[in-house]
């Protein structure tokens, strides 16, 4: 037992309460068990008790043992001086501290719902609570869908909206980090991101009609332009970036790029030739992306093939078979999910603009489903997502749900632990 269920089981009150004791001897019925304290002070403010006849009203304290009241110091400290009920999981003192009521809860706790706490916190399946997600309904499952996408979408507008306090607030500035992070794929996320941070937006608009000076400017800042050799082009991008460099008095940049266990379309070169090929076609801005902009014609934008050089070269020196490295439509839409719809919501976030938080909701809808080993996991206990909104909402619950243990926080848990205790008989409290 912790304190968390301690409080999750006050709180639902998931205990034989009829007939109810008080360490003293008197009759106590729970009126209103209070609310959850998230601050310091009693664990439940505003409570509502029955003592015999008398009516109180005030706040609850929980300990594990009841001697924790006086190891806690709660007797001399005046947050504490409203304590209408002093509940314990254990009773280990003859009398109660400060004379307080005084309720013992482990006589009255179902054992059902505790085996089956423990169960999850031993488990080693895929999710704490295994093979019992089978049981939940599709309409619980679609709440804690939207519920979970919400709290996805508000979690990444708030790493954004972070991000773009240190930028002034300059959405341009933020677009282009963010947008540069998400071609980097998760292997070269942060390496992309110190580029973007090396090459702001104003220098690079400077040179946007000029696609060599573009892709010098990524690759030099990469550090993957101090290698050797002859070929004409990369002597042409190795003295663009030597002039550059020379005009913008810059330093050489030590950026650690990974290509480990990676698809050659998916190496660093070729993501940046991309992505200048992106900024040279296209003036990169905030509004261009998500004003008026249907999820169609963002993906087509976003469909750019690398310079000519590119179409037999997989790094800059190995040749290969002829190949257009253009963007596929998986990469297209995981840089639309992990960048453009996050930004879109961080702005409605900050602006205050429903129409902004909506469209990235539909955008979401609108999406097929992710493929990846998690929501293939999900699949297998017969959770389907139907579109990317359903496969983002679960890769959430498994990264902040599960992975933490953090089934009294989440529907699921809380649907199956109510349903543990809902057939008990007298003998399943113990």
């Amino acid at each position: 037992m912790n304190e968390q269920l301690f409080q999750f089981i006050w709180n639902k009150q998931y205990f034989n309460n009829t007939n109810l004791y008080l360490f003293s001897g008197e009759s106590i019925s729970i009126v209103d068990p209070g609310i959850l304290n998230s601050n310091q002070g009693p664990d439940f403010l505003n409570a509502l008790i029955r003592i015999d006849s008398l009516l109180l009203a005030g706040n609850i304290e929980l300990h594990l043992k009841t001697s924790d009241w006086l190891a806690h110091q709660h007797s001399n400290d005046p947050m504490y001086n409203n304590i209408i009920l002093h509940v314990v999981l254990e009773n280990d003192l003859a009398t109660s501290p400060n004379n307080l009521p005084l309720l013992e809860l482990k006589p009255l706790l179902n054992k059902s719902l505790l085996d089956l706490y423990l169960a999850w916190n031993r488990s080693e399946h895929f999710i704490p609570c295994g093979e019992g997600i089978r049981k939940i309904s599709d309409e619980i499952k679609s709440n804690l869908a939207h519920k979970l996408i919400e709290e996805r979408l508000i979690q990444k507008s708030n790493e954004l909206i972070t991000q773009l306090e240190l930028l002034n607030f300059h959405w341009d500035e933020l677009t282009w980090q963010t947008l540069s992070r998400s071609f980097g794929a998760k292997l070269n996320s942060d390496a992309f991101q110190r580029i973007a941070e090396n090459l702001p937006l104003a220098l690079l608009n400077r040179h946007r009609t000029n696609l060599i000076q573009l892709e010098s400017l990524v690759l030099g800042r990469a550090g993957l332009l101090t290698i050797v050799s002859t070929d004409p082009y990369i002597v042409l991008l190795q003295q663009e970036y030597k002039f550059l460099k020379k005009k913008y008095q810059w330093k050489d940049a030590f950026i650690p790029i990974v290509r480990l266990r990676m698809r050659p379309e998916n190496f660093p070169e070729i993501r940046l030739a991309q992505l200048a090929k992106f900024l040279h076609e296209h003036e990169l801005g905030l509004h261009q992306l998500i004003s008026d902009s249907s999820l169609g014609q963002i993906q087509e934008m976003l469909k750019v093939t690398a310079n000519d050089f590119w179409h037999y070269h997989y790094t800059l020196l190995e040749s290969s078979k002829y190949s257009p490295k253009q963007t596929g439509a998986t990469f297209i839409n995981t840089i639309v999910l992990n960048a453009i719809i996050p930004l879109m919501y961080a702005y409605g976030v900050v602006m205050k603009n429903e129409k902004y938080l909506q469209k990235a909701l539909k955008w979401l809808a609108e999406f097929p489903p992710e493929s990846n080993r998690i929501i293939t996991e999900f699949s297998t206990l017969d959770w389907l997502p139907e579109n990317a909104l359903d496969s983002q909402a679960l890769l959430h619950l498994k990264k902040s749900y599960c992975d933490r243990r953090r089934c009294l926080d989440c529907q699921i848990g809380q649907f199956l632990l109510k349903e543990s205790i809902t057939e008990y008989s007298a003998p399943n409290f113990q």
